[in-house]
């Protein structure tokens, strides 16, 4: 039998490198720990950090949740379809983010970061909602592409505001808490969804294709909402 583990050693290989070959970075070595949590704490407080670190908490809750929990079952449930071909209907989120980041340089200048946030959440809700109706696995496939859309928009926009948000020596720990808000996006994200699912409705089958609805109109609603108010304060 094969053993992965010792490959997680090439870590230590890589961080002695680092180690010895970058030079020290130009920051003021009397900052001490204390003040740069106080400074991170002001920054994460932010109406505008707030708004981002949950819009980031909402692309993997429902992500997670919606997709990768609720999905399989639903395609399942409807189509009979076994575990290959379900895998391969949800990788088409994967296959659209892909092509829309690599263009995300180009779709930048098109709007901010904080307006192509909104319209990901509009194109989350519609493949959602497409997703709920489609007749068949491949007119699902289709409808998680608009989704994967959606998540090609919404996490280079939001990676964009993060960086932007701060100063250079504040971005490591700003970029640590959206980490943690996406670690966490993900774990309640299928919590979430299964516990409601097995709790308020009679079977899991209908909460899902509850939630797929429920989840879809907030998403768009929420994105042509947020998108309108922003625009307006342009």
């Amino acid at each position: 039998m094969e053993r992965p583990l010792p490959f997680f050693g090439l870590g230590a290989v890589v961080g002695v490198f680092a180690l010895v070959a970058l030079g020290d970075t130009d920051a003021d070595p009397s900052t001490d720990i204390r003040t740069y949590l106080g400074r991170l704490r002001a920054v994460a407080v932010l109406p505008e950090a707030v708004a981002i670190f949950v819009a980031l908490f909402a692309a993997f809750f429902v992500f997670y949740g919606a997709v990768l929990t609720a999905m399989p079952l639903l395609l399942s449930d409807a189509f009979g379809l076994g575990s290959g071909r379900i895998g391969a209907t949800l990788s088409t989120v994967a296959v659209a983010s892909a092509a829309v980041s690599s263009q995300y340089g180009r779709i930048s200048e098109w709007q901010t970061p904080s307006e192509l946030v909104a319209l990901g959440f509009v194109a989350y809700g519609a493949g959602l909602l497409a997703a709920r109706i489609a007749p068949s696995p491949a007119a699902v496939a289709a409808a998680l592409l608009v989704f994967g859309v959606g998540f090609g928009i919404v996490m280079p926009s939001i990676d964009t505001a993060v960086v932007t948000l701060v100063d250079d020596d504040l971005r490591a720990g700003v970029m640590g808490l959206r980490t943690s808000m996406l670690r966490l996006g993900q774990t309640l994200g299928p919590v979430g969804f299964t516990v409601t699912a097995d709790l308020v409705f009679s079977t899991t089958v209908v909460g899902y294709r509850v939630l797929l609805v429920v989840t879809g109109v907030a998403a768009t609603l929420g994105g042509v909402g947020c998108y309108l108010l922003l625009s307006l304060w342009r």
